[in-house]
């Protein structure tokens, strides 16, 4: 439904569709197109009334069979408007993965991808309620290899949706549980807000508010300014910018480093004092076994020193500590679609985001930043109900690093995806 409302024809284009059929004599086609001009408001409602009237006047089309607008307006019946409806989707794909990072090996993977989503729609005059259940899963193969990509062999989302439609307003508001299958359950919440103001000729321009929260993981706010322009055939665009802060968990290398060294300190200073107690054979062969009836004494109490050395470093319980690291900066999003008339469209998209460290673990952590790239090309077939994709995605990341987090972090890394399957639509 955000796709069909960022993207939906305008009055315009409706009213010069049916006026491409009336003028190719097809009536039929026509009387549609107006009725669908006379769904979308727009400054030629009243001319578009009264053309179909004439039509329906000429046709012999009795009130209670015309269009539920016209019918509003001629029986005065609100009830009219009203209407309940509900829709399935269904999407299936099969995904290959390839990953590299500065100095590291590449990883390649594949997986399965499906949804099935119900949706319940209920509209009354200008607004639509749509109410959704998403049931989404992703398995991975030959993973083994690749942990930079994931190691759970599979991942599941059950989410529910609901999306608010008015004529200048767009609210959509969700919350998912994410269960992993190494990792306990994570619910995470969204909301995307839209307000579009009037439009001037076929370009719309508008504000929105987005806002996603992992109580496990990330957590993004983002404002942006909206420049769009929609046709039914042709090309297509959108273009987003704004403000946007990022929080997620971060590794506090710095701290971790100065506690280990400290546990490696007080490692050295027990060895400085250590001494074998009791026979030095014995503890030889409850170490190393039989091997040392070979040895001489010197060779046991080397041999007896390095093992209470390793036995002190294994016992060594340092753990990493997380801190919510702030990142702040400009993003910009682009969509752009050709539609042909065939049902063969082109569309890509492209998400930008430069940001700064806000709030860091530490003084040198705070002088990292980060660019993001995400680039999405898609070719689709829409044959009816069912629809076909082929897809490329790549998250490319490049980070400015101090040279303390050099060794620590990869420079860059990117994600690239192959995606085929099909949607279905009932």
């Amino acid at each position: 439904m955000l796709s069909a409302t960022l993207f939906a024809e305008t009055q315009e284009a409706a009213y010069f569709r049916a006026m491409q059929a009336e003028e190719a004599g097809d009536i039929p086609s026509a009387i549609k197109a107006f009725e669908d001009a006379l769904s979308i408001s727009g400054e030629y409602t009243d001319e578009i009334r009264e053309i179909l009237n004439d039509y329906y006047d000429a046709l012999g089309i009795p009130a209670s069979k015309r269009h539920k607008l016209l019918r509003k307006k001629v029986l005065g019946d609100p009830e009219e408007e009203r209407s309940l409806s509900y829709r399935f989707l269904v999407d299936l794909s099969a995904v290959g993965l390839y990953y590299s990072a500065s100095g590291e090996d590449v990883d390649y993977g594949s997986s399965l991808q499906g949804g099935v989503s119900a949706f319940l729609d209920y509209s009354s005059g200008d607004l639509i309620h749509s109410f959704g259940l998403n049931l989404l899963g992703d398995f991975n193969f030959y993973n083994e290899d690749m942990p930079a990509l994931d190691t759970n062999d599979w991942k599941g989302v059950v989410g529910l949706e609901y999306t608010l439609v008015t004529g200048s307003l767009l609210l959509d508001v969700g919350v998912d549980l994410n269960i992993y299958q190494q990792e306990s359950v994570s619910p995470s919440f969204y909301a995307w807000m839209e307000f579009d103001f009037p439009k001037m000729g076929k370009h719309q321009f508008g504000a929105a508010l987005w806002a996603y929260d992992d109580l496990m993981g990330p957590m993004s706010l983002a404002l942006y300014g909206i420049w769009r322009r929609s046709n039914t055939y042709g090309f297509s665009y959108s273009i987003m910018a704004g403000p946007r802060l990022e929080v997620d968990s971060t590794f506090d290398y710095i701290s971790y480093k100065e506690r280990f060294d400290a546990a490696l300190d007080q490692v050295e200073a027990e060895m400085n004092n250590y001494s074998s107690e009791g026979n030095p054979f014995e503890q030889c062969l409850a170490t190393y076994g039989e091997e040392c009836f070979q040895w001489e004494i010197a060779t046991m109490d080397s041999l007896n020193w390095v093992a209470q050395y390793e036995k002190l470093l294994s016992e060594i319980n340092v753990k990493p500590t997380r801190y919510w690291t702030k990142w702040l900066g400009p993003s910009i999003r682009a969509r752009a679609q050709y539609k042909f008339k065939n049902g063969i469209s082109l569309e890509t998209k492209l998400n930008l985001f430069y940001s700064f460290v806000l709030d860091g673990a530490d003084a040198q952590y705070e002088k990292i930043s980060k660019f993001t790239s995400v680039w999405n090309g898609t070719f689709l077939w829409n044959l009816g109900c069912t629809e076909l994709y082929l897809g490329l995605e790549d998250v490319f990341r490049f980070y400015s690093l101090p040279e303390i987090y050099e060794k620590v972090y990869s420079r860059y890394n990117t994600t690239a995806k192959m995606k085929i399957g099909a949607k279905w639509e009932f």
